[in-house]
């Protein structure tokens, strides 16, 4: 009897045990799946490619084609106009090599423009209430080549010669005794009529730009300038001495290039004083640059300084 139960007994075991490892088999395989498939999500949290946000691509296109389309504006822009928008560059430190150019309209402002006082010495053949009566005393001159110029109104004054000093207009009176007219030396301020005068402001224009802008104290300096040497340079060919005409001219080129550049800026172009100096300074030029002989091209420049006060300010 006992013999026969060991059979079955260890058929017994033997099923537990394949069913034991059999269980064992399936639970790992299950284990590692899961952790395989932790390991995958983990892995692909992490590998997930980096998102790239719109306006790292969107903005960058527009900017550069923003930038091209001033390029060629910039590059199309008409050289030497004095009224062409100027630029400023402007870079965007955030960005390196990104440099956007952006265009700027020259501004302009009102000045009343009021000029110095100038003391000259003047010989005058007389002052009048009505400039009619000065032209028979005017006459006398033009029989001797030289032309008198009434200056000034209410009283005006009939002018022959200036000068900066009075031992210089003394000696030009002499030279002119021989005319027969009462002639007297007047030392009196000349001012040019404030004027209202439209000026860039340099602050609106290319830093290699900021030194061709003309400003007051440019045209009251050069005007001045040029009245010395026109005084001076005359006086010296009526007395028959040798002098050069050069310094003058330069004078008088660079005081037309100021005048006519101010006439380009809108609304100067009918303003009284810069219209007169510009005809005044060609004028000017064109005697100094001409055939005339020293004595007549002194009288002739001294013509020329008179017409220039006619409508001054006399005190």
């Amino acid at each position: 009897m006992k013999t026969r139960w060991l059979p079955i007994v260890g058929t017994s075991l033997l099923a537990s045990a394949c069913g034991i490892l059999l269980g064992m088999l399936v639970l790992s395989l299950m284990t590692n799946t899961s952790v395989q498939a932790d390991h995958n999500i983990t892995t692909s949290a992490t590998e997930m490619p980096k998102v790239v946000q719109a306006s790292q691509v969107n903005d960058k296109q527009p900017e550069n084609l923003e930038k091209q389309n001033l390029e060629k504006q910039t590059e199309s822009m008409p050289p030497n106009n004095p009224l062409v928008a100027s630029q400023d560059i402007l870079v965007d430190s955030k960005v390196p090599g990104n440099t956007v150019i952006a265009l700027k309209s020259p501004e302009y402002q009102t000045k009343i423009v009021a000029f110095p006082a100038t003391e000259l010495f003047f010989v005058q053949a007389g002052v009048f209430n009505d400039g009619k009566f000065a032209q028979p005393i005017a006459n006398q001159f033009s029989n001797k080549n030289i032309k008198a110029v009434l200056i000034a109104e209410k009283p005006t004054r009939l002018m022959v010669a200036t000068a900066l000093t009075r031992k210089q207009s003394d000696l030009m009176a002499k030279q002119l005794a021989d005319v027969g007219a009462e002639l007297y030396v007047k030392d009196l301020e000349i001012t040019p009529k404030p004027t209202t005068i439209h000026f860039i402001i340099k602050e609106t224009v290319l830093q290699d730009e900021k030194s061709k802008v003309i400003t007051e104290e440019m045209l009251a300096r050069t005007y001045q300038q040029y009245v010395k040497e026109i005084t001076t340079v005359s006086h010296e060919l009526v007395m028959g001495r040798k002098i050069g005409v050069q310094g003058l001219l330069d004078t008088t080129n660079e005081l037309q290039a100021h005048v006519e550049e101010l006439l380009a800026y809108p609304g100067n172009e009918k303003n009284e004083i810069l219209v007169q100096w510009n005809e005044h300074t060609k004028a000017t030029a064109q005697l100094l640059t001409g055939q005339a002989k020293e004595k007549s091209l002194g009288w002739k420049l001294q013509e020329q300084a008179l017409l220039m006060f006619k409508n001054f300010k006399v005190s």
